[in-house]
């Protein structure tokens, strides 16, 4: 808990440091979601303080997203801490197929260390902004994972995660072995949410044991 804590005080004196706005700035953008910002994204389906796992189609911001990739110029090194934290994030996925509440906190503090050790001094001015707004909600969800009351809150939080890590991708780009961007059309009652996996095999996180090959795949990042 205090690893957390510490990491996204952090991440805000970071953000702030690198972002200044008067007052008047910050009141405004408070009252925005960050990611839609960057994105253009339109409403993401939230529902009483949980994301479902609404989202728009993955594909509707693909021209804009590479186009974004070309223009930002990430370090290889860079792109290389981001995949050791999908890396990471992989036990977590596994902990949830296995619908198991206390390995999933286990597996949702390694993620945040290995979160700790991307150095986001490699990005220049709008990756750096980009990637500060996605690693402060990763922070933020894991540390709602490992404090959440129960795994179906745990799994609501879960496809949160999933989002900002898409997105981090998408916008920042990727280097490595391909990554699968998979959906299962029924979870939270049937309003589906996304996932991220490193194999195009379904191994639903949602369900686990009772629909473990619920999904397909619905892009692949490369």
């Amino acid at each position: 808990m205090k690893k957390i804590q510490i990491l996204l005080m952090a991440i805000l004196i970071s953000f702030w440091a690198c972002n200044p706005k008067n007052s008047e700035e910050q009141t405004r953008d408070e009252k925005q979601e960050p990611h839609d910002e960057i994105m253009g994204e339109k409403d993401m389906g939230e529902h009483d303080g949980h994301d479902h796992g609404q989202m728009v189609n993955p594909h509707n911001d693909g021209t804009h997203a590479e186009k974004m990739v070309a223009q930002l110029n990430v370090p290889e090194k860079f792109h290389q801490q981001l995949n050791e934290v999908f890396e990471s994030s992989i036990p977590l996925k596994e902990a949830f197929v296995k619908s198991d509440p206390e390995k999933v906190k286990e597996a949702a503090g390694k993620v945040v260390d290995q979160l700790g050790k991307v150095d986001s001094k490699l990005l220049e001015t709008q990756a750096h902004e980009i990637w500060m707004q996605n690693l402060m909600s990763i922070a933020h969800l894991l540390d709602q994972i490992k404090n959440a009351g129960d795994l179906e809150e745990q799994r609501q939080i879960y496809a949160m995660f999933n989002r900002a890590m898409y997105r981090s991708f998408k916008f920042l780009g990727h280097e490595g072995d391909p990554i699968y961007y998979q959906y299962c059309p029924m979870a939270f009652d049937n309003k589906g949410a996304y996932w991220l996996s490193e194999t195009k095999v379904i191994r639903n996180p949602y369900f686990g044991d009772r629909m473990l090959t619920c999904g397909s795949t619905k892009e692949v990042l490369n």
